[in-house]
């Protein structure tokens, strides 16, 4: 009889042992919530990159269409 309560309150501490041993509910909680920040980090980041890229594409074009009407301008001057 003694050996089995002997061996109950080992069971009872080992499974005590190891259920306490993971992170717990809150540090998962943290965990996630910095993985998450970090990601919409990452997404705004991307974002802004997409933005300034857009800009640099649009004024590309700006400077290309002005060179062409300075260009056509030009043309049509000459031929006058």
């Amino acid at each position: 009889m003694k050996q089995r309560i002997w061996i109950m309150t080992g069971v009872i501490l080992v499974i005590a042992l190891v259920s306490s041993c993971g992170p717990s509910e809150e540090e998962k909680k943290r965990q996630e919530q910095a993985r998450q920040d970090s990601l919409e980090q990452v997404r705004q980041a991307q974002l802004e990159e997409q933005r300034q890229d857009s800009i640099k594409q649009a004024r590309a074009d700006s400077l290309k269409a002005a060179e062409n009407d300075k260009r056509d301008e030009q043309k049509n001057g000459r031929r006058l």
